[in-house]
């Protein structure tokens, strides 16, 4: 069901819907899946959504890189760009797998719902060396 459609079909579609057809009904009748028939009547729908949807992912990544003051603990760098969150003693797996998405793991720091005490911010090259450090000292037993 990857078939695209027509001018003259998207057209028809809020009239189907106004004579009460279903969405799966009228996905059949075009032979496409029902997403792209709720695509194609959203009525919020527009051509801004992924610029919108980028800034908003920005906006959600500085609060969150201000909420932990913004600039690397180990070498002060302040280029958000490059800025991470890391885990003081390692457990971001089981952050990623409770957390569906970055964003809603910043979500769930900023409203109090995870605690931020075994988190930090640190730059990407601090970050990286801070993951050799850790497996340095597992090998070592320490």
């Amino acid at each position: 069901m990857t078939r695209k459609l027509t001018e003259e079909q998207i057209a028809s579609i809020p009239s189907l819907k106004a004579s009460k057809m279903s969405e799966r009904k009228i996905a059949i009748l075009f032979g496409v899946s029902r997403n792209c028939i709720r695509y194609h009547v959203d009525p919020k729908r527009d051509i801004d959504h992924r610029a919108r949807t980028i800034k908003l992912k920005i906006k959600q990544r500085l609060d969150i890189i201000a909420f932990f003051g913004g600039k690397c603990i180990r070498c002060g760098y302040t280029d958000w760009r490059a800025l991470q969150i890391n885990h003081i003693n390692g457990g971001g797996h089981a952050d990623r797998k409770r957390y569906s998405t970055f964003y809603a793991f910043y979500r769930a720091i900023l409203t109090g719902e995870r605690s931020k005490d075994d988190l930090e911010l640190l730059c990407a090259n601090c970050n990286t060396i801070h993951g050799f450090e850790l497996r340095e000292k597992k090998k070592a037993g320490i």
